[in-house]
């Protein structure tokens, strides 16, 4: 039997689950025990445990571990993609800020730009995930400091990351103007992670060396059963459907130079808003699963921006920073009320890795500059919008996308910048991060209500393909203004279960 003249494999799996990342191990994880045979698709492979890893040289400087695929703009100037394919995805590199949506962020939300639409699920639904999503990410945190925090049943399951003594004082110096500053939920076992080098995390890949991300804490634990296995190398190209359409049958990719085919009972789509849209494109004329013609649109991707705050009498002897936010904004602030986004730590930003951004400056000068300054990660909401989008040109991955949203963004920034005035830092500078990589990428594949109008419903199933789910944050309606990873991983236990329940009857 062949297809386009491909010979049909007979390898038969009763799951397959697109890639190995926060959505798609997590899912992996979840339904690993109800014993169906669970086979796992991941373009990359294991990160290895290397010098670059801690190197912020190698990876600020050099792009040592940026992707060799490449996406394109409309104009056809390419980029490197934004994804990193390897076990674990992008939760590799990720900062480990594993936050709740807020009820408010599933109800709809209006900005001076537009509006957030409401979800087809509510916060009251997704909680009793989000209390085991934390539980298995070893979430450290105290929840009762933040003034956005949603109601919550168990606290934290481990105490926070501790200041180290520098932060302490901007903590202390920012409490000071006003502000409630958080402790962040981080998926980071610090001393673990500080005994395999003396570096932040934010941006460094974990070669299972503490950050608590999709390899170490579900994919693992996943492959320890045996009806659970990991194809690494293997890219999809497309997925097949029964005659009638209603109904995945299998998948093709290639690895290792050949095309093959598995055949399967329930296909999961996990490989990052903009791959899981670009393999639904590729896998019909009009695109599959795609009666609502929105698969592929509606990308978001937070506006951020980098803001470095100075005060020469201020020294920064920390190595990683990252434990505190600031949500004061969150709920409110902005013009007329409305919300402005989550203000947080950046991983420590030594003289290596500003060297990246400013490269005619020596790094000695920058070293010493960076030692009297401390390192914001500033996040507002974009807002989806059908005319950001991506598409398939001949095979190939264009980004149709435009800023919105930024009358929010310029009003959080300025907000930043005025309390950090009043708490001593007098100078800051801050840099818009580019879209051309963008991280925190969803809403490719939205949930919604009604089939004509969204691509799946509220458990992640495909209106149009009764055995299609997705479990990454192509399935988003909003992005918020926090970080996605716990939603993403709340929302792929809940469509497991929902898959245990209604196709594997376990």
């Amino acid at each position: 039997m062949h297809i386009e003249g491909i010979k049909l494999t007979k390898n038969t799996t009763d799951v397959v689950i697109i890639g190995s990342g926060m959505g798609g191990a997590t899912a992996a994880l979840a339904l690993a025990p109800c014993g169906a045979t669970i086979t796992i698709l991941e373009k990359g492979a294991q990160l290895l445990a290397i010098p670059e890893n801690r190197d912020a040289r190698a990876i600020f400087q050099k792009n040592y571990f940026a992707s060799t695929d490449l996406w394109y703009e409309p104009g056809g100037a390419s980029f490197a993609a934004g994804n990193h394919y390897n076990h674990g995805g992008n939760s590799k590199f990720y900062g480990a800020v594993l936050s709740r949506y807020r009820e408010r962020d599933f109800e709809g939300v209006s900005y001076p730009d537009g509006d957030a639409p409401p979800w087809p699920l509510t916060y009251r639904d997704l909680a009793p995930w989000y209390d085991k999503a934390e539980a298995l990410f070893q979430v450290r945190g105290s929840a009762h400091e933040d003034p956005s925090e949603p109601p919550r049943t168990n606290p934290l399951p481990f105490p926070p990351v501790p200041d180290e003594p520098a932060i302490a004082e901007v903590r202390r110096r920012l409490s000071g103007v006003g502000l409630r500053p958080f402790s962040l939920p981080l998926g980071i076992d610090i001393d673990t992670w500080l005994k395999h080098g003396q570096t932040g995390w934010d941006g460094f890949p974990d070669a299972r060396t503490g950050k608590m991300d999709a390899e170490t804490c579900a994919l693992q634990p996943a492959l320890a059963f045996a009806n659970v296995t990991l194809q690494s190398g293997a890219s999809v190209r497309r997925l097949i459907c029964s005659p009638d359409g209603q109904r995945v049958t299998g998948v093709e990719y290639e690895q290792g130079g050949q095309v093959k085919v598995l055949n399967a009972g329930v296909a999961i789509l996990a490989a990052g808003a903009i791959p899981s849209a670009a393999i639904l494109l590729a896998s019909h004329t009009s695109g599959l699963a795609n009666r609502s013609n929105q698969v592929g649109r509606n990308l978001m991707s937070h506006n951020t921006s980098a803001l470095i705050a100075f005060d020469r009498k201020f020294n920064n002897d920390s190595v990683y920073q990252k434990t505190f936010g600031i949500n004061d904004f969150y709920l409110t602030g902005g013009p007329g009320g409305s919300p402005l986004g989550n203000i947080q730590l950046l991983g420590r930003v030594t003289g290596a890795i500003l060297k990246a951004n400013i490269p005619h400056i020596p790094e000695r000068l920058l070293e010493r500059l960076t030692r009297h300054s401390v390192d914001f990660f500033v996040m507002s909401e974009d807002l989806p919008s059908e005319k950001n989008r991506i598409r398939l040109e001949h095979e190939r991955i264009v980004l149709d996308w435009e800023r919105n949203n930024m009358t929010t963004h310029r009003a959080l920034v300025a907000r930043l910048k005025t309390v950090l005035r009043d708490a001593g830092f007098r100078f800051s500078v801050e840099k818009l991060f580019d879209r051309k990589s963008p991280s925190h990428q969803c809403g490719t594949i939205k949930m919604g209500s009604d089939g004509a109008r969204s691509p799946l419903d509220c458990w992640g199933r495909t209106f149009d393909c009764e055995n299609l789910f997705v479990t990454d944050a192509s399935s988003f309606v909003s992005s918020a203004a926090v970080n996605p990873a716990l939603t993403v991983a709340a929302l792929a236990m809940r469509t497991a279960w929902h898959i245990r329940e209604t196709e594997l009857h376990a």
